[in-house]
């Protein structure tokens, strides 16, 4: 091998290493869930609590209120914002399907719980599905930290874990639901903040 063929070899895999480390381009998204979902996890606590006279039953409709919601902006932010660079790298091509099938996950679990709330009035919101959903967000967030070397997010993921053992200790305490919007607020909302802040700017 010439010198002149090593040298494009470093450079290509140069090209390929910075691609792998690419800056991420989901943080639109992480906010917005991270943000929705910490003000659903309120909302259920004060109504549990007896915040503003609302009834029990009134969980349900506000957390259908929240999928609606959650959706309808997440379709915005996909239909508004163009295509930036760095979307070929290995963190970015996973990102979007790992977190798409995680949030299907979650999806189904509320979805089933809200039909059988809705088929049976006697039936609440059951505080299991809350470790569950925060179980769910730590495999995003390391996943999606390893492949891109984000340190952020594998800190959040830790935090995630952390937030499952503390909600399953509050199992059917309205301060579940307190500590589970802490922990979304934390883990998911401030670093999809980081992570727009290191977005690239422009496509080049």
């Amino acid at each position: 091998m010439n010198a002149t063929t090593k040298d494009d070899l470093d450079y290509l895999r140069d090209l390929a290493e910075g691609g792998a480390q690419a800056p991420l381009l989901g943080g639109r998204f992480l906010t917005w869930w991270g943000g929705v979902i910490t003000l659903a996890y309120v909302s259920h606590f004060a109504i549990l609590e007896g915040i503003g006279g609302l009834d029990a039953f009134s969980i349900n409709w506000m957390w259908l209120a929240a999928m609606i919601l959650g959706l309808g902006g997440f379709f915005a932010l996909i239909a508004l914002f163009p295509a930036k660079p760095g979307s070929g790298s290995a963190g970015n091509r996973a990102e979007p399907v790992l977190w798409r099938t995680a949030g299907l996950a979650i999806f189904a679990l509320f979805g089933g719980i809200l039909a059988s709330a809705f088929m049976d009035k006697t039936v609440l919101h059951p505080d299991a599905s809350v470790p569950f959903a925060l179980g769910v967000y730590a495999i995003g967030l390391a996943t999606t930290g390893a492949l891109a070397g984000n340190r952020v997010l594998s800190l959040a993921s830790v935090g995630a874990l952390v937030g499952v053992a503390v909600t399953a200790a509050l199992y059917q305490t309205p301060a579940l639901y307190l500590a589970a919007a802490v922990v979304v607020f934390t883990t998911v909302f401030l670093p999809g903040l980081l992570l727009l802040r290191n977005e690239p700017r422009s496509v080049v």
